[in-house]
Order: C-alpha cells, then structure tokens, then sequence
C-alpha cells in the first residue's frame, strides 16, 4: 500500500457485507454498531438474523449492508438460554470512501 494510502483509523468506511462460517444452536442476532452521532445517539443497523437450526453448514452466509461510519463494531448474539456459537471465519467487506469529514 502507498505511503499516503495507510490508514490512521481515522477514515469514513463503507460496509457493505459479512460473511459468516458459524456453527452451533438457536438465533444470531447480528448488529453493526457506530459511533454515536452530535445528539448521543448511537447509529444502529440491524442485520437479518441467523437460524443456525436450519443454517446449511456447506456454504457461508453472506449478509449485505449498506454502513457507513468512521468506526464500526460487529455485536453477535444469541437471546435465549442454552443457545451457542462458534465462530470458525469472519470475513467483513469494507472499504475506505472519505479520509476525513466533508467541510
């Protein structure tokens, strides 16, 4: 990667999809999380959830989205008791669209 091009955690990022090797029971509720925005509210986008019940183990689920934030966090998890997961592979397609803020 070019010298100009190396990341500072400090650009606007794009998310548009994760792809998740994942084995165990029950629901998984999947989260993207941002940073909170000028009035302290957190931007929240909600991905479909996974039923690792009927989930077909051959194949990867990929679940698209449309995020954009400076920072972001992935929140995986499940609701009821005695519901598990194993993550096996991860793999977040992002990419940088801003390096700073439009003035």
């Amino acid at each position: 990667m070019p010298a100009g091009m190396q990341s500072k955690g400090e650009n606007i990022n794009h998310c548009n999809g994760i792809r998740i090797r994942i084995l165990g029971s029950g629901n998984v509720k999947l989260k993207l999380l941002g940073l909170p925005d000028d009035n302290n509210v957190q931007v929240v986008y909600s991905l479909p959830d996974l039923n690792l019940n009927t989930l077909n183990q051959n194949r990867e689920p990929l679940k698209k989205a449309n995020f954009k934030s400076q920072r972001m966090q992935l929140e995986i998890k499940t609701t009821e008791i005695n519901e598990f997961w194993k993550i096996n592979r991860l793999v977040i397609f992002a990419k940088p669209i801003y390096i700073n803020f439009p003035s």
